[in-house]
């Protein structure tokens, strides 16, 4: 019984249940990920005041020409994602300022080369760290910047070639948003 309670008690401590304030939910998008086609958005909820969960959708389609000596190519890219984060707030009530969290995703991407049906695709699963600062503008806006490193492994198919992928990649994000 002592060893609950004392767990029980470790834990509001370090979740600060109780002692939350200002908004909880954030819902923001990547706005520099529209350039490059990705399209991202992000619903984070403070589940005690000093920390959240968020879970996020992707959506990407590229399409471009590529321009060879004898003919051009037309080539596209499509994928779909998701993923979660578990962040700590420790300098302030979650969602605002300084955090560190653990993030999680599954991505797909498809290929296709226009000119030969030639198609691709490949399955990653990432799972990595972040350090940021989110901003809350007036209780309303949110803007968050993060960084860290994740480590990705998957699949690569192309025709009748399979291929693992593994390795660590950095990670760098821009959100914007409204905080309610």
């Amino acid at each position: 019984m002592r060893v609950l309670c004392a767990a029980t008690i470790v834990f509001l401590l370090v979740t600060g249940i109780g002692l939350a304030e200002g908004p909880k939910n954030v819902v923001a998008f990547q706005p520099l990920g529209l350039a490059w086609g990705l399209a991202n958005v992000e619903y984070e909820r403070a589940f005690a005041p000093k920390a959240s969960f968020a879970v996020r959708a992707d959506v990407m389609y590229l399409s471009w020409t590529i321009e060879a000596e004898t003919e051009s190519q037309d080539a596209s890219l499509t994928g779909f994602g998701g993923g979660s984060s578990l962040r700590f707030y420790p300098l302030a009530s979650a969602p605002k300022r300084a955090y560190a969290g653990f993030d999680i995703d599954l991505v797909h991407v498809t290929g296709t080369n226009e000119v030969t049906d030639e198609t691709g695709s490949a399955t990653f699963f990432t799972v990595g760290g972040v350090i940021g600062w989110k901003w809350l503008i007036a209780d309303a806006f949110a803007v968050a910047l993060d960084i860290g490193t994740m480590y990705f492994a998957g699949s690569l198919d192309v025709g009748d070639e399979d291929a693992g992928l593994a390795g660590l990649r950095p990670k760098a994000d821009l959100y914007i948003g409204l905080a309610f």
